[in-house]
């Protein structure tokens, strides 16, 4: 019953996210664009609330701060890789 209800929000949320994606991407004009931000940035932060409560159910107390470290090891890598970047679009405008 519980895989049943699981798989059915699945396709239900993924028709939602597609929805506002849809909103975001044919908007015209500052409100809708400033809406689909807000439903986008929600759904990102609830997806990351998600992922969070399901490592620290899914893992033993023992291996729970290296599993959250993975987790959120994709933003560690942001933070310095975008200094470079940053840098030299600074030094050098045709950067891109």
């Amino acid at each position: 019953m519980s895989s049943t209800i699981g798989g059915v929000f699945k396709l239900t949320l993924a028709k939602i996210l597609d929805a506002f994606g849809l909103m975001m991407a044919g908007c015209n004009g500052v409100e809708i664009y400033a809406a689909a931000r807000v439903y986008y940035w929600v759904g990102y932060n609830g997806l990351d609330h998600s992922l969070i409560i399901f490592i620290t159910d899914t893992s033993a107390l023992r291996n729970r701060a290296l599993m959250l470290t993975y987790a959120s090891s994709p933003y560690i890598i942001t933070t310095w890789a975008t200094g470079h970047m940053t840098t030299d679009f600074l030094n050098d405008l045709r950067f891109l």
